[in-house]
């Protein structure tokens, strides 16, 4: 497990943060391994993945301009290679994932002005991260408590029984003084561009 720890409880986005490896036998006790170091002491929002040999960990940097930075490693105990993953800036929580025969990666814009969530395609789920569309950028949800911007993306990618893949899309809405979970799914289109209908099972008891 990967977590972010912040030195304290502020009132505004400062301090020092982060990430922290444990490891556990059986999902229930952990065993503290070490602090991450990573571009900066200002690090939140780990995702962890593999690639042949190597580990990828992606997060925010909030110490230069809360970029997508991403780092390596053989053991996830040294992580090296500090760099930007994306070409833009003000995005939090990514997320990498395999789908349809290519690596994406989906990111929380924190954009006022352009809202929602990033989607970015690579070949090689290292880098040459290109953009690829923006979704649930819009607060156009019919479902309960989903009629609100997207935020802080989560991906599952399973199998369907005609043997296809189906994307998953968790992710939450602020709704005044809460946040609630919602997902939906994330879809392919004929131009090449990932998108999601959020309203596409709105009434269905499936």
């Amino acid at each position: 497990m990967f977590v972010t720890l912040v030195d304290g409880v502020y009132p505004n986005w400062t301090g020092r943060r982060h990430i922290l490896h444990f490891t556990s036998a059986d999902g229930l006790t952990w065993k503290y391994i070490n602090t991450c170091a990573l571009s900066s002491e200002r690090v939140i929002d780990p995702m962890v993945y593999r690639i042949k040999d190597t580990w990828y960990m992606v997060y925010k940097d909030e110490a230069v301009g809360s970029r997508t930075y991403r780092s390596e490693s053989k053991d996830l105990i040294e992580w090296t290679n500090h760099q930007p993953a994306t070409p833009d800036g003000r995005q939090e929580a990514p997320f990498v994932f395999r789908w349809q025969g290519a690596y994406w990666m989906i990111v929380d814009s924190v954009n006022s002005k352009s809202p929602g969530l990033r989607i970015y395609k690579s070949p090689n789920g290292i880098d040459h991260w290109e953009y690829n569309n923006t979704i649930l950028d819009v607060a156009d949800g019919i479902r309960p408590s989903d009629n609100n911007v997207g935020h802080h993306p989560g991906i599952v990618v399973q199998s369907t029984r005609d043997g296809g893949e189906q994307c998953l899309l968790f992710y939450f809405t602020h709704q005044e003084r809460r946040t609630v979970m919602q997902l939906a799914e994330l879809e392919l289109g004929a131009d090449g561009k990932a998108f999601c209908n959020r309203n596409k099972y709105a009434g269905s008891k499936l």
